[in-house]
């Protein structure tokens, strides 16, 4: 199910939280009482398809260490970890399959630990555990205190929603091996971009034409389609040749789209089209684009991809915006795990870059708001 044991990351964190609290088994509870300081620490518990908020609250004699290996449990790169607890054993892998950034997790009373929040008062009454448990009632109190940071890169960037005044500056790229794998990349799908642009226009065009000389529906038969290629102001030749290549007859083409032979074309043999032409209307505006899946590897990455860009989506978004702070990893990605020296030096610069964006942005705000 994974292919690292984790088991040096492991000791590892012991080492660091022993340093701090004396004991590399560390729990929760023992971080609170020492520091009075409340950590929250998101796993996915696979065995009950649940994401769960480790915290002093809720598990305070769970080990700090144990609780953070589960949560970098990505799954196919590292072994999901077992916990026994009240005669069951459940499985835990990365928190972030199903709750990627939980910037919510201090809103609500669930982590609160105000007496009038306390678990026993707040299940209550039982039978109504249902409603009680849901995110909202549990995180339903907006906590301005808080704010997050979000890691991404520019291969995910489109499908977050920002608000442009946090986004920072991005610093000198360095000459490192990703860096230049990305600069390939970002050069092919400049050329792709144009290309794209052509080819929307082109079927932008195609499709209004198609409505004008639609009779009253959402069919199109042959006569109609003829129509469409006899106006040569708003659909030429030129933006033919980019749909449909050279040398078909109108025929041939119509009987190309016409995929069910019916002797008409509906709206999805046009979203086909739309498709095999490169204007990708679904995947380009609604989704993230194709993954070309050709291995096992490239099968199970996508997957966990397909789950880490969603949830991302997912929970960035609305008031959880102005309170986070955004961090442009630019061409280093989450699973790139053989990074330069200034691959590192970049990353570090750009969280710095994020964060003085993120508090000039607040500052401006709140003297407008007290102006």
């Amino acid at each position: 199910m994974g292919w690292h044991p984790g088991r040096t990351l492991y000791q590892s964190l012991g080492e660091g939280i022993a340093e701090k609290l004396g004991d590399p088994n560390a729990t929760f509870k023992d971080l609170y009482v020492t520091t009075g300081r409340e950590l929250c620490v998101v796993v996915t518990n696979l065995t009950t398809m649940m994401e769960e908020y480790c915290h002093v609250k809720t598990t305070p004699n769970m080990p700090i260490r144990t609780a953070i290996r589960m949560s970098m449990s990505t799954p196919v790169v590292f072994l999901p970890v077992k916990r026994q607890y009240m005669g069951r054993t459940d499985l835990y892998i990365d928190g972030g399959v199903l709750c990627n950034y939980p910037v919510h997790c201090f809103d609500g009373w669930w982590l609160s630990m105000k007496p009038e929040d306390a678990l026993l008062k707040k299940m209550q009454p039982l039978e109504d555990a249902a409603k009680l448990l849901t995110k909202k009632e549990r995180f339903g109190m907006f906590n301005d205190k808080t704010f997050g940071m979000i890691i991404y890169s520019d291969y995910d960037s489109h499908v977050l929603a920002t608000n442009p005044d946090l986004e920072a500056p991005i610093a000198p790229i360095p000459d490192t091996k990703l860096a230049r794998a990305h600069d390939k990349i970002k050069q092919k799908r400049e050329l792709n971009c144009k290309h794209h642009r052509l080819v929307t226009d082109a079927m932008t065009r195609f499709l209004k034409v198609l409505d004008q000389n639609s009779i009253g529906g959402t069919m199109i038969n042959i006569n109609a389609f003829k129509q469409v290629f006899n106006n040569n102001e708003e659909f030429t030749p030129d933006h033919a040749h980019i749909l449909f290549g050279e040398n078909l007859t109108v025929d041939e083409i119509f009987d190309s789209l016409d995929a069910n032979s019916d002797g008409e074309i509906d709206f999805n043999e046009l979203m086909s089209l739309a498709e095999l032409a490169g204007v990708g209307i679904q995947t380009h505006h609604i989704g993230t684009g194709r993954l070309d899946i050709k291995n096992v590897t490239d099968y199970l990455t996508g997957i966990f991809s397909m789950l880490l860009l969603n949830v991302k989506r997912a929970f960035l978004e609305g008031q959880d915006i102005e309170r986070t702070v955004l961090i442009n990893t630019v061409y280093v990605k989450s699973m790139d795990f053989s990074p330069e020296t200034e691959d590192l030096d970049f990353l570090v610069e750009q969280g710095r870059r994020g964060v003085q964006t993120f508090l000039k942005y607040h500052n401006k705000t709140a003297k407008e708001e007290a102006s």
